[in-house]
């Protein structure tokens, strides 16, 4: 049976709440994680992506023949995402339009067997088609240093995907080390202007009193020492794209002035009276909140929606654990290249604390964790953690998730650390390891590669 996290469903019920009530609970029972959407507008948003909306969809029409033609057109807009339509015995006719749109139907009541198996199959569906989608952009994107296939990751790819060929002013949101200046970078050489110059910029290291000379530059003659004319960083990028890394340590000086460039695109360098137009994309970064700020009158509110017509929000290493044995394994072999060294591999041991540590740095922290375990592995050919080394405290369940979905997120994390030190204790042997667990072989089998354990790493001799 698949762990409840990867059971998940969206119900949508257009039934008399006593027969709703009944499948919800039936469902519920049987260990599926239910989202139920209980209108129109909730449904519109699983299209708009603002609920989980790539988990399969049960259509409970119980014997309502005819639901009103808005949810008929949010159905067919939701066409994309497979859907079981349910339908009481007793009606007397079936909307043909509604079956037509979903993948398959149920006439309710049913067995558990019989609800299962149809459950189960529009969830494989569902695999299949985040799988698809997971390759082509995991493929087009690792070339250009953005590794990773973990779902919260994912759906920043589609995101940058979206806006990769429009000259559009960015705002990336993450905590530090999460690749805020990496994926700024794609977005310009991916995109329209790539064959013009990237300049990054940390607005924290700019005094608030250079301000101006460092952005707009300076005429001959501006101020004393001013021998000569002297570019400032819009002009550098003219025609490319100025990156601005920690936008939030613009002083309120600073922001007067970039808010009056973004409007006009206009500016006038110290001590000249020519005023010059600029043609350059904006992206800025930021590692706090920024709304916050605005609420506390830190930041600029109009400044901020000058930004903030795309925003991509960046997870940290611990929202996307599938990646990390992935971004080891890429550092590990960057590294081994980079000083001429022997073909390494990480210890088993080494990927359980991988996954146990909580990674305060990112991935910026787990480039460095390599990095250093290579040059002091010697001539080892496997990476050997010392767990002395790493923080033990235990892992605090995230409170701003529902419960059902922090459960599901420990239940994921305990499973891939038990099988883990299962694979380790029975050196990757899968019906010793059966044995020991409880569990049928075939079933381990099925969680090993969930998880995406290879029994080989364990293997001795």
């Amino acid at each position: 049976m698949k762990n409840i996290g990867d059971r998940k469903l969206n119900l949508i019920s257009f039934a008399n709440p006593i027969a709703g009530t009944g499948l919800l609970n039936q469902i519920a029972r049987l260990d599926y994680d239910v989202n139920l959407i209980k209108s129109l507008n909730e449904m519109n948003r699983c299209k708009n992506r603002e609920l989980p909306a790539t988990n399969p969809m049960v259509i409970f029409l119980g014997d309502n023949n005819n639901p009103e033609p808005l949810f008929v057109d949010s159905l067919q807009s939701n066409h994309e995402f497979p859907s079981l339509a349910v339908l009481e015995a007793k009606t007397p006719t079936w909307n043909d339009k509604i079956l037509d749109l979903c993948n398959d139907f149920l006439i309710w009541p049913c067995s558990d067997r019989e609800l299962t198996h149809r459950l189960d199959r529009m969830i494989s569906l569902s695999d299949q088609q985040e799988l698809e989608i997971d390759e082509d952009l995991t493929d087009t994107f690792s070339r250009h240093g953005l590794l990773g296939r973990s779902p919260s990751f994912v759906k920043v790819l589609r995101s940058i995907q979206q806006i990769l060929n429009h000259d559009v002013t960015v705002l990336i949101d993450g905590a530090t080390g999460t690749g805020k200046e990496l994926v700024a970078r794609v977005l310009h050489y991916c995109g329209p202007r790539k064959g013009c110059p990237f300049v990054p910029v940390n607005c924290g290291s700019i005094p608030d009193s250079l301000f101006e000379n460092e952005f707009f530059g300076h005429a001959r003659g501006a101020f004393t020492d001013a021998k000569s004319a002297s570019e400032g960083l819009i002009e550098q990028a003219q025609e490319g794209t100025l990156f601005l890394d920690e936008i939030e340590a613009l002083s309120a000086k600073g922001q007067v002035s970039l808010l009056r460039f973004l409007q006009s695109h206009e500016y006038r360098p110290l001590g000249s009276k020519q005023i010059k137009r600029a043609d350059v994309r904006i992206i800025a970064a930021t590692n706090t909140n920024l709304n916050k700020l605005v609420d506390t009158q830190k930041f600029r509110r109009d400044l901020w929606y000058r930004l903030n017509i795309v925003q991509l929000g960046l997870p940290s290493l611990c929202e996307r654990e599938e990646d990390i044995e992935l971004l080891a394994n890429h550092f590990l072999q960057v590294f081994t290249k980079q000083y001429n060294l022997e073909k390494k591999t990480l210890h088993p041991s080494t990927i359980f604390h991988l996954y146990r540590h909580h990674w305060p740095g990112n991935i910026r922290e787990l480039e460095n964790f390599i990095h250093r375990s290579v040059l002091m592995a010697n001539n080892h050919s496997q990476i050997v953690a010392d767990p002395s080394s790493w923080d033990s405290s235990p892992e605090v369940p995230d409170v701003s998730l529902r419960f059902r979905q922090a459960k599901a997120e420990m239940i994921s994390r305990f499973e891939r650390a038990y099988l883990m030190s299962l694979m380790e204790e029975t050196q990757g042997n899968v019906s010793k390891a059966a044995k020991l667990s409880g569990k049928e072989r075939r079933a381990l089998g099925k969680l090993l590669k969930k998880h995406g354990i290879d029994r080989k790493y364990y293997l001795t001799g």
